[in-house]
């Protein structure tokens, strides 16, 4: 027998072979004799095969739990007439969970995220809604301040003094529908290498990635985060909680979320949120907004939520839409000007559906790929830092 192998690395199943790519061929390995010991000791009538150390190169491809890849190892006979090979089930399953390194990375360039979290003497502005004491009136104390009762028992003006609430709650809203499932247009630039071998990026992808970036922001600053998921109507829960374990409960929620073949139902989901969510918080919703069927159904349920909740909707913002004729773009072809008209009209349609919700109190941000992760982890840090709760 020769002193060397040959090993390998495969999937186990056709469904992990989409979790993750095998960047290394099989490998030559080396057999080396151990090295020799004191006749009678325990080692020496122990068996032993030392082989050079292998380190096989893998990409994660497709978030999930997936089945252990398989270990092949394969030898020849002297003669290389035949050839064995074996292979072995590894029993630990593989978890490739989303990569938050790119995402933490445009969070800790964020000049919000600094005065909230790195600069903790900054003052906030707004008005907390957590009482702490009575006192006097004061020149400048509005109306809504004076505590009326207080003040027909004392006969005197008297002021009700509320602090800023360092906890509160936050939900990461979720949105498994079937426009979640569409690939998005073009690179969202949260990826440090292109993988040639890379699935497509869905908007579901970029969601995930946003409320897990969102939720770590929220364990520094000691609130409670929680995450509702949805497509018809909620679909899953986790309450809001705080700390590590949290943290850990909200990833593995995360871990297997896959589209469903069904579209979003805004008033039944925001009806769901009505009726379990009992404590003012803020809904940080993460979803592709731009379709024109979801706009009534969006429309009358903001109305459901907008005095009980601070509702913040982050949507991307496709490729085509802006406005027409920019200065910088060359329209050649006729099929170039009505394409440029199509992008400027569904651009008013959007523009004029954010300004009807924001009238209800409701924020709705239309952003490209790019921008989605920072501009929805920042509209919460600035509602928190403005105490809009």
């Amino acid at each position: 027998m020769l002193n060397d192998v040959r090993a390998a690395i495969m999937a186990a199943t056709e469904d992990s072979q989409t979790a993750f790519r095998v960047k290394t061929a099989p490998q030559r390995l080396k057999l080396g004799r151990p090295k020799p010991v004191a006749v009678g000791s325990t080692s020496a009538r122990v068996a032993r095969v030392q082989l050079w150390p292998w380190t096989a190169e893998i990409s994660l491809l497709r978030r999930g739990l997936w089945p252990g890849p398989r270990v092949g190892i394969e030898r020849q006979s002297r003669f290389r007439i035949w050839r064995s090979r074996r292979w072995f089930d590894l029993p630990e399953p593989l978890r490739v969970d989303a990569d938050l390194r790119p995402g933490r990375q445009q969070i800790l360039r964020s000049p919000v995220y600094r005065m909230l979290v790195a600069s903790q003497q900054t003052p906030w502005t707004g008005h907390g809604r957590e009482f702490e004491r009575l006192r006097e009136y004061q020149p400048g104390d509005t109306y809504s301040e004076v505590a009326w009762k207080s003040t027909a028992r004392r006969g005197a003006p008297v002021t009700r003094v509320f602090q800023w609430e360092q906890k509160q709650e936050v939900y990461f809203v979720v949105d498994q529908s079937r426009v979640s499932g569409l690939a998005l247009d073009g690179s969202t630039g949260l990826e440090s290498v292109a993988l040639p071998a890379r699935a497509a990026r869905r908007m579901l992808d970029l969601a995930v990635e946003t409320a897990l970036a969102g939720a770590t922001v929220a364990l520094e600053l000691g609130d409670e985060f929680g995450l509702v998921t949805y497509a018809d109507g909620a679909k899953s829960w986790l309450r809001a909680g705080s700390g590590q374990s949290q943290f850990h409960r909200f990833r593995d929620c995360l871990l297997n979320i896959e589209p469903l073949p069904m579209n979003a139902d805004y008033e039944t989901l925001f009806s769901d949120l009505r009726a379990r969510l009992r404590r003012r918080a803020y809904l940080v919703l993460l979803a592709d907004l731009t379709e024109r069927s979801i706009s009534d159904s969006l429309r009358r349920g903001v109305g459901l939520l907008r005095s009980s909740h601070a509702v913040l909707m982050t949507s991307i913002l496709p490729d085509h839409v802006r406005p027409a004729f920019p200065s910088r773009e060359a329209l050649n072809t006729d099929h170039d000007v009505y394409r440029a008209l199509a992008g400027d009209r569904e651009h008013q349609r959007l523009g004029s559906l954010a300004r009807q919700l924001r009238q209800s109190g409701v924020q709705l941000r239309y952003v490209p790929a790019e921008k989605f992760l920072q501009t929805a982890v920042e509209g919460y840090l600035e509602n928190k830092r403005e105490q809009r709760l």
